[in-house]
């Protein structure tokens, strides 16, 4: 497999992640720059959420931009599944949702819950535990993390050896945004 370049700002912490590499976005330096620095690669994929809505069409539009500039399939997937630990740990995958509610993994589909319907578990991941912290019971166990990029990267994989990309740089996005 070549080389793909991941760039997700749905989350509150916007990444790129490439060649196994996660790095965060931060103000001093944009995703152009970064993306600027590193080449050119084989594919690539854009978180497609839940999460930020602006975000994901920022990130979806400049990997759009890149996948038909560098003539490379475009991939879309939820960060979410990047948080998904290793070894045999009762986890929820969760974001929270700031409208109401959380966006968590649900039987392996990203899922928009409100705080009434949700059936906890004894560990809660997520790159912002904050909000989630001020919300939630206080008997949780909190783990804060990015995703893990070769998690990620093994998922694109998959899509890609699947035919499940774009060639002309469009693709949907994962929007829960219903109101609770």
């Amino acid at each position: 497999m070549g080389r793909i370049l991941f760039l997700d700002a749905s989350f509150d912490r916007p990444f790129v992640a490439y060649d196994n590499t996660l790095v965060e976005v931060s103000k001093a330096l944009s995703m152009a720059e970064i993306v600027e620095t590193l080449g050119t690669f084989d594919a690539v994929a854009a978180g497609q959420g839940p999460g930020s809505y602006t975000g994901m069409r920022i990130a979806l539009s400049l990997a759009s931009a890149l996948s038909l500039a560098w003539k490379v399939p475009l991939l879309t997937l939820s960060a979410l599944y990047g948080l998904v630990p290793e070894g045999d740990m009762d986890f929820q995958a969760m974001l929270d949702a700031r409208s109401g509610g959380v966006y968590l993994l649900e039987e392996g589909v990203p899922v928009k819950k409100s705080l009434d319907e949700l059936v906890l578990k004894e560990v809660i991941i997520s790159p912002r535990i904050a909000p989630l912290q001020a919300r939630l019971p206080k008997n949780i166990r909190f783990i804060e993390a990015m995703p893990n990029p070769q998690r990620l990267f093994s998922l694109l994989e998959e899509k890609l050896n699947q035919g499940s990309y774009s060639l002309t740089g469009q693709a949907e996005l994962l929007y829960l945004g219903r109101t609770l």
